[in-house]
Formats: C-alpha cells, structure tokens, sequence
C-alpha cells in the first residue's frame, strides 16, 4: 500500500511482482489491501517496522487452528541508543508487561489477522493518524477472538526529539479531523497512556523521560492539529464567500 513514497520502494515492489495499491487516507488503503488480498493471512506492517525472521511461521501457526482471528505481536524498537529510543523501549516494555489490550484505553494493536475473518469487517476509512486504531476497535466490535504473541516486530523509532517532533506534528494534523468520527477512540488514544502511571512506570528511572517524550507530542501534534483546523476554517470560508457571490449575481 503506497502511501506517497519518494523513493524506490513503489520501483521494488513492482519489480518483485508486488501489488501496489493507493488511496487518499492510510484506512481507506488498508481496507483496499484486505479486499484485494487472496491469503488465508493478512499482516499489516507500517513502513518503519521490521519483522524477526520467525514472526510470520509463529502467527499462522497460532491462527491456523481457528482458535483466535487476530494477534497482538511483541513490539518494541529496533535501537534504543538514544534517550527518545530508551523512553520509547520502556513504554513498549510497560504496554507487554501490563498486557493492556483494551480496545478503547490499550495501546496495543493487532497485527496479524485470519483474512476470512477481517473480511467481514469495515472501519471508518476517511482516517490516517488513528488508522489502526480504528481498525482494532472494529474488530473487537465483530468479536474477534485475540491474545498477544510471542512473536516480534521492531520499529525504526526517531533518535532525536525533533526527529519525533516532526512525526507527532503530521500525527496532529490528521488528528483534528478524525474527532467527529469516533470520538471514543480519537480522544482517548491522545491520553497520556494508562501504563504510564502504574507501580512498574512510576518506579521506572526513565519514566521522567517518557513525560517529557509526551510532552513534545501534544506540543507538536497540536501545532499540527491547529494548523489543520486553522486550514479547513478557510476552505470553509471560501467556500461561503464562492455562494454568496453565485447567489449575487443570479439575483
């Protein structure tokens, strides 16, 4: 699913026989990707995530026997060499060790589903920044069947603060619009997360640095956020301005 690469990833792709789909929002492509799918298994991986080389052969073992139509997998970061990828790597820790997968207030999501399954179920697709979010509560809704897995995927995660800036910037710029659509899931998933504040986070010696982490996103994101309303206000207005002036001169 191209979601306006840059570089060569759309030419390799292409060149080892892959599919390519595109669409104007990540949930609307995703959904496409499932439709279009012809597997007994669907993964969805984000493009900063990598895989362990047994991770695929643990999930369709899990949900081959029809016990569970999707898993949680273990994620955690790639590298965690940097103060924003240690405070990272503990919020994941916490997320497993806590095993919070509550489909509202969790922040775990599942990666890997029975296709026969997810078929049957559609999530709003006009959403880019809670995309998978959606889709989780979706599922949960048409009583999936879930637990986590032992198997991992990593995530090339921001070494600086204002490498994650600019990230939770383009997160708050979709955020904005995507309220009105369940506002449930939109505004709880911008909460700090619950684990945060548990024996096993306050006690953590880098939890001062996931505050801190955090704080930067809801400055960023709402940079982003503000600028989206900030945008969508003048279309609006435009638009008035547009009527009001045909009505003007069919009068």
């Amino acid at each position: 699913m191209d979601g306006g690469s840059s570089d060569r990833t759309v030419e390799l792709a292409r060149h080892y026989g892959a599919q390519v789909c595109s669409g104007t929002h990540l949930a609307e492509r995703r959904l496409l990707g499932v439709k279009l799918s012809h597997g007994e298994m669907i993964l969805m991986l984000d493009s900063d995530q990598v895989l362990s080389p047994d991770a695929v052969e643990k999930c369709v073992h899990q949900c081959a026997t029809g016990e569970f139509d999707a898993l949680f997998l273990t994620e955690s970061p790639l590298s965690t060499k940097s103060i924003v990828q240690k405070a990272l790597a503990l919020d994941r820790r916490l997320v497993h060790r806590l095993r919070d997968t509550h489909p509202v207030f969790g922040t775990l999501l599942p990666r890997f589903f029975r296709a026969d399954f997810l078929r049957t179920v559609s999530w709003p697709t006009q959403v880019t920044a809670n995309d998978h979010a959606y889709i989780y509560y979706s599922c949960w809704k048409a009583g999936a069947k879930m637990t986590i897995s032992d198997a991992q995927v990593f995530h090339h995660e921001p070494q600086s603060f204002s490498a994650y800036a600019r990230k939770s910037y383009r997160w708050g710029y979709y955020y904005a619009s995507e309220i009105r659509i369940n506002p449930t899931v939109a505004v709880t998933h911008a909460f700090p997360r619950r684990v945060y504040f548990s024996r096993d986070g306050l006690g953590n010696r880098w939890i001062l640095a996931v505050f801190l982490l955090y704080t930067v996103k809801i400055i960023a994101a709402g940079s982003g956020g503000f600028l989206s309303i900030g945008e969508a206000t003048n279309k609006k207005l435009k638009r008035s301005l547009l009527h009001r002036e045909h009505l003007a001169i069919a009068g």
